[in-house]
């Protein structure tokens, strides 16, 4: 019974999340229940109110009724997630609504150089830009690129500062094996 219940929550769950069939959704809810008296359509555009048909965790809801729901329910939830009825531009504008409109922006010549202040909090800000900048050695380029300096030079240079940081993570690498040797006890 709780993991129908569990089922039947999640399926109504994926089918409140597509505003156009709950409607349809509540009028096929509302078929089955033991309610005869339908609202008004204004009143059930504003709001969906239903007759519960029993207590959850009582057997006191006829079985047969019961499964008619459930069917229901399951046969909606398939309709929805599968799109059934919907055309390729139809898909195609409902994908546009939810998920392209979230997509991140496409990267430009500033997105490398720039942080997001969130909560109006400037100083974290600050704080993320220069360790950005701090990374990305922005000072020391700025302060090497005041002088002209040789193609020979400056490839030299850059062969030499690739060693030296290639040669300190092997050399990283390797404290860190005999550190795990150490604590194994060998």
């Amino acid at each position: 019974m709780f993991a129908l219940r569990r089922c039947a929550s999640t399926a109504i769950k994926s089918t409140w999340s597509v505003s156009a069939s709950v409607p349809r959704l509540a009028a096929g809810i509302r078929f089955y229940s033991d309610e005869t008296s339908t609202p008004d359509s204004s009143a059930a555009a504003q709001s969906i109110r239903l007759k519960p048909l029993g207590d959850i965790h009582s057997s006191s809801t006829p079985q047969s009724n019961s499964a008619q729901v459930w069917g229901f329910l399951v046969q909606t939830g398939k309709n929805i997630t599968n799109g059934a009825g919907d055309n390729a531009e139809e898909k195609w504008k409902k994908r546009e609504a939810s998920v392209v409109q979230n997509l991140q922006k496409p990267d430009n010549p500033y997105t490398g150089r720039s942080v997001a202040v969130h909560n109006h909090e400037v100083g974290a800000a600050f704080t993320a830009l220069r360790r950005i900048m701090s990374a990305n050695a922005v000072a020391r380029e700025l302060r090497l690129v005041q002088r002209h300096e040789k193609k020979g030079v400056k490839r030299r240079r850059l062969k030499s500062e690739r060693w030296r940081r290639r040669f300190a993570h092997e050399v990283r690498k390797k404290v860190k094996l005999v550190n795990e040797i150490r604590a194994r006890g060998s």
